[in-house]
């Protein structure tokens, strides 16, 4: 048994002993508004600053079609507002990369940090920070339920912004008896021909009562009050029904074809369960200002808010955890005389050349019947955060492809006709086409869309 354990233990120190490492003032965990407003501030502190961006750039406030409460912008999109900050904290120095924090060590000096590619999760390496600022936020709630996880992503969803224009004149639903239910609904009423709110109690909580009623008074929209989602129904491809019990314990069945979740969130504190203190809801506990428990690393945004929960709040406590963390930097004499160059993890550059943008049917047609291989078509969206990432590389595909493949791309907000005949319920995804115009491979995702392109390109 002790020569197994040795073993082991020489082993995992060779695989870290050859993880490549770098050495960096601040870190910030998460790339949303608190994480972004923190690196603006250490960069221009003039402290080498990482940030870790997750799977989602910028965040929550990137599911928000419409903006309306940020100072200086009477009204503008999260996405948008997100490019601006991103492009400050760039500018101030900060470099930010596309990992997660997979694995923390906080009991050491530096903090050693491993991240992971967020799309390729071969690539990671260690980073050592002096301090640490963590802006993870929180994840949506699941209900638990049969038939959710079957027809997840195939119309079940947490974000109406990023899906909802995927049923146009649909019939959907929007369970939780929150804020969050009625902004999810009040951009769904653009779209769909139905919206029903299904509130587990008699009334919503905590909401905005001039935002309540206005939605509420939209002709499309209907509460249904004391209800809960049983089951969620389809046939295998899409959601047809809810399964709803009463609270008078009456089932009933409600066809929809979609169904969006807004009944709350968890944060984003399980890699520091057993390191930093957190509060019973899993909350990072904030001692003076921002600091957590351990000296060094300090906390804003969602991760340790659970009453506010708003982007511009997290943006206040990201240049409040930022200065903070500043103060400690100077006061350990931590910081060095000369700034450290932060690299990126590395990633192929893509060649520059246009795939076909295809917006409509006979458009298509005519792409399949002249293509001499299979025809992949990129159903993306603007708004779409991995879209963004995965369009990066799709123009260099067309080059690599030629002789194999044809690569278009099909922006569903502008050509629906295509999004609706080939059944596309999540973003990105890459319909294969036969020359003959036949579906002969799907791909969701970007891990699984590029390990399909590189397969094809071997």
């Amino acid at each position: 048994m002790k020569k197994t354990f040795c073993l082991f233990y020489f082993l995992c120190l060779s695989l870290n002993a050859s993880m490549p490492s770098q050495k960096v003032d601040a870190i910030v965990l998460g790339g949303g508004s608190a994480g972004l407003t923190s690196a603006i501030y250490l960069g221009r502190a003039g402290f080498s600053t990482l940030v870790l961006e997750g799977p989602v750039s910028g965040g929550a406030i990137t599911q928000s079609n419409a903006v309306y409460n940020w100072p200086g912008y009477k009204e503008t999109s999260g996405s948008d507002l997100t490019e601006h900050m991103q492009a400050q904290a760039k500018s101030s120095g900060a470099v930010l990369s596309k990992e997660i924090a997979i694995e923390v060590n906080l009991t050491e000096r530096p903090f050693s940090i491993i991240a992971q590619d967020v799309y390729d999760t071969s690539k990671k390496r260690k980073i050592l920070a002096d301090v640490c600022i963590v802006t993870l936020g929180a994840s949506a709630n699941k209900l638990e339920i049969p038939g959710e996880a079957a027809y997840w992503s195939k119309g079940v969803y947490t974000c109406a912004v990023c899906d909802g224009s995927l049923y146009k004149d649909k019939v959907v639903a929007v369970v939780g008896g929150g804020d969050a239910s009625l902004l999810e609904a009040d951009y769904l009423a653009g779209l769909a021909k139905k919206v029903y709110i299904l509130n587990r109690k008699d009334t919503f909580k905590g909401v905005d009562k001039t935002r309540r009623e206005r939605i509420l008074a939209l002709p499309n929209v209907q509460v249904i009050y004391d209800v809960k989602i049983k089951e969620i129904k389809g046939d295998g491809a899409s959601v047809e029904s809810l399964h709803l019990v009463s609270k008078e314990n009456k089932d009933s069945i409600l066809p929809v074809d979609a169904l969006f979740l807004a009944i709350g969130a968890t944060p984003n504190t399980h890699i520091f369960a057993k390191q930093l203190e957190l509060d019973s809801h899993g909350y990072i506990t904030l001692k003076k200002g921002t600091e957590t428990s351990i000296p060094g690393v300090f906390a804003a945004g969602d991760v340790a808010d659970p009453i506010f929960k708003q982007a511009i709040i997290a943006s206040g406590e990201g240049a409040k955890a930022a200065l903070q963390a500043s103060d400690y930097l100077r006061l350990a004499s931590l910081k060095k005389s000369e700034p450290v160059a932060i690299t990126k993890i590395e990633s192929k550059e893509p060649k520059i050349l246009k795939a076909i943008e295809v917006s409509s049917l006979s458009q298509l047609k005519e792409i399949v019947s002249s293509s001499k291989g299979v025809v992949l078509i990129d159903f993306y969206a603007t708004w779409c955060g991995p879209c963004k990432y995965l369009g990066q590389f799709t123009d260099g595909w067309a080059q690599e492809l030629q002789g194999k493949a044809t690569l278009c791309k099909v922006n569903v907000d502008l050509a629906r006709e295509l999004a609706i005949r080939y059944k596309v319920q999540s973003m990105p995804t890459v319909v294969v086409l036969s020359p003959d115009g036949q579906e002969v491979a799907r791909k969701i995702g970007v891990e699984e869309i590029m390990q399909y392109v590189n397969r094809l390109k071997n």
